[in-house]
């Protein structure tokens, strides 16, 4: 499995791409991100039924990290991505993997530990609950 960078997949896989970015807070919008894999910036890996969004980030030290930026659809089909990118990583040369999200990854996933938790807090009233990633 290669990290795809079709535009008619990016638009199949985009509902579950969608969701995961409104589960914290959109930072992107649908143009934005599919720029990103279009240019190289960002890795596509597509499923059936799920998808996972990563990106290299080159630290100002030198270290080189493989982002999940994004991930959704079908948690068993989600697993056997992984390999896969870590795989893709190794062979980029980045020093390791890292991620967002949920702490049930954990539970799931093999080999990662916790560092540290993620916060936010809004200082504005006037953003809209939808680009907050808020339910009401």
């Amino acid at each position: 499995m290669r990290p795809h960078n079709t535009r008619k997949e990016f638009d199949r896989v985009w509902p579950w791409l969608d969701a995961s970015l409104a589960s914290f807070g959109r930072t992107h919008r649908k143009d934005q991100v599919w720029e990103r894999i279009y240019h190289g910036h960002a890795q596509l890996w597509p499923g059936a039924n799920a998808v996972v969004l990563s990106e290299t980030i080159h630290h100002p030290i030198g270290l080189k990290s493989c982002n999940v930026w994004l991930q959704g659809g079908e948690l068993q089909e989600i697993l056997p991505i992984h390999p896969h990118l870590e795989q893709w990583a190794r062979e980029h040369e980045c020093d390791r993997l890292i991620a967002w999200g949920r702490a049930g990854w954990l539970r799931v996933l093999d080999g990662w530990h916790d560092c540290g938790a993620r916060r936010a807090k809004w200082l504005r009233d006037d953003i809209p609950n939808h680009l907050k990633g808020t339910k009401s």
